[in-house]
């Protein structure tokens, strides 16, 4: 989807230029980069930036390198819990073993990709966390509409009370004067 943004936390250039230029700007997805000092960026390249750029930007996905300088990524990802950010998160490695792949699942990771990256591989690893992230969204959408609709629905069974409440009290009466009376009352209240 369009516009999803994607926070790049890699030392590696080429790593982060594969998957900016190969994967995710083909997808649609937003990859900023930082040409001058005054422009922003969603690419870091140490731990301790992609932090700092997770907190600031609320990207829709993180891809993290498991070996970073300043802040490794299990400091990273324990940070970011800490603040309560529920990002969906990937974890890249250069050397890939299952005890690696264990640990980066046990951190929070959502996915786990081995390097050299493979396009195919890493779009749909990007496409999986992503559909998290929309689903996610939906949901809140849902709750939020369903939300408004019981308010409206609490305030109709209300109105309905007090119609109820007014009928009874005509019903009861015999004298068309205290039957006036009655509605008038109702309608103020």
């Amino acid at each position: 989807m369009a516009g999803e943004r994607v926070l790049i936390i890699d030392d590696d250039r080429h790593a982060r230029d594969f998957l900016a230029d190969q994967v995710l700007r083909p997808a649609g997805y937003e990859v900023l980069i930082a040409r001058a000092t005054l422009e922003w960026m969603l690419i870091a390249r140490d731990g301790a930036d992609g932090l700092h750029k997770a907190l600031r930007e609320a990207p829709d996905l993180i891809i993290l390198d498991m070996h970073m300088p300043r802040l490794t990524s299990a400091e990273l990802l324990e940070a970011l819990a800490q603040q309560g950010r529920e990002v969906p998160l990937i974890l890249t490695t250069a050397s890939g073993s299952e005890a690696l792949a264990v640990q980066a699942l046990r951190l929070g990771a959502r996915d786990y990709l081995t390097k050299p990256l493979a396009v195919a591989e890493a779009q749909a690893a990007v496409e999986r966390a992503m559909g998290e992230v929309r689903l996610r969204r939906e949901r809140d959408q849902l709750t939020r509409r369903l939300m408004t609709s019981n308010q409206q629905l609490e305030r109709r069974l209300q109105e309905l009370h007090t119609l109820i409440q007014i009928g009874k009290s005509v019903i009861a009466q015999l004298d068309l004067q205290a039957v006036l009376n009655s509605v008038v009352e109702a309608a103020v209240r």
